[in-house]
């Protein structure tokens, strides 16, 4: 184990893995990788895909493709896993939205902590549950008469819900690990407080002045006061009457 350096001037030891340098970032790590984080890593590859197809193919046939995999609730109603799959295949806004941004950066960093089975879990409840959620109680209201018929063909489609149901859950890992990271260094640095170097000229700080104090007291010689604590001995002093010094153990 490495000794501890000691401050010039202070006289503080310094632990050795505070003396030595900090972890650097990487700032990599946020981006997927094909063997780190495959399943964000092949998703954001498809999604860039639908992405180039959306912004380069013909007009009319991206407005077919995006009608015919929207999560609206006439499509919720007659091929539910079809649209529900198909839907999260596109990006609202496309390549440079602020969604595609998201993906990569949230589903990176959870897929890394949970791993890919549990990322791709946690999107699709979000995706799934968020859209039923949605369109569900349009198709209520327009079969109770509040929302016209028009509302059950509603474009609906993209990664929003899947994003945010991966920010909640990169939210509750991340609180708890901060908490715990702050109790650690709170409990580092309470039992790395400075810690006095006495010299050669420190009594106290000798076995030598301490076997030279306790052969005073056993032969009676007065015991001048002094700063610090002896092992063994306890002194109390009194108001206007020398100083009482009691041996808690034979020397």
């Amino acid at each position: 184990m490495a000794p501890a350096a000691a401050g010039p001037a202070t006289g503080e030891r310094i632990p050795p893995e505070t003396a030595g340098p900090r972890r650097r970032m990487r700032p990599w790590r946020l981006l997927p990788t094909p063997t780190g984080t495959p399943f964000t890593f092949a998703y954001a590859a498809v999604l860039v895909g639908t992405s180039l197809f959306a912004l380069f193919a013909d007009p009319g046939v991206v407005a077919s493709a995006l009608r015919g995999s929207s999560t609206d609730a006439a499509h919720l109603a007659h091929a539910p896993v079809f649209v529900l799959v198909a839907s999260a295949l596109w990006i609202a806004g496309g390549i440079t939205s602020p969604f595609a941004i998201g993906f990569l950066v949230v589903l990176t960093a959870l897929e890394r902590r949970i791993g890919g089975r549990r990322t791709a879990g946690v999107f699709v409840l979000g995706h799934t549950v968020a859209t039923l959620a949605t369109e569900v109680p349009v198709g209520l209201s327009v079969m109770a008469g509040h929302l016209p018929e028009s509302s059950l063909h509603r474009l609906d489609y993209g990664i929003s819900f899947g994003v945010a149901a991966s920010i909640g859950a990169l939210a509750g890992l991340l609180t708890p690990l901060a908490a715990l990271g702050r109790a650690r260094r709170r409990r580092r640095d309470a039992g790395r407080g400075p810690r006095r170097v006495r010299g050669p000229d420190d009594e106290l700080g000798s076995p030598h002045g301490i076997g030279h104090r306790r052969r005073d007291l056993a032969a009676g010689a007065p015991v001048a006061p002094r700063a610090g604590t002896v092992r063994g001995l306890t002194r109390h002093p009194s108001p206007g009457r020398p100083m009482v010094v009691h041996v808690t153990h034979p020397l």
